[in-house]
């Protein structure tokens, strides 16, 4: 789950120590449909909610680091 605030950064995809070189690809879904369902907007019950589309913007990082 992502931090809706912002102020967290979560964890994706997590390399094992001595593995991750080379390409990776990460899927949320195995076809179009399945990636529709895959992410989702969930907005608390005590969030007053307003008719139209909500937007975010996601950053991606990638990190070389042991943890």
């Amino acid at each position: 789950m992502l931090d809706a605030t912002g102020e967290n950064a979560s964890d994706v995809i997590v390399a094992k120590a001595g593995t991750g070189a080379g390409t990776w690809v990460n899927t949320f879904g195995t076809d179009t449909e399945q990636a529709r369902k895959s992410i989702q907007v969930i907005l608390p019950k005590e969030t007053k909610k307003q008719a139209g589309h909500y937007r975010t913007t996601l950053t991606w990082e990638m990190i070389d680091s042991p943890y």
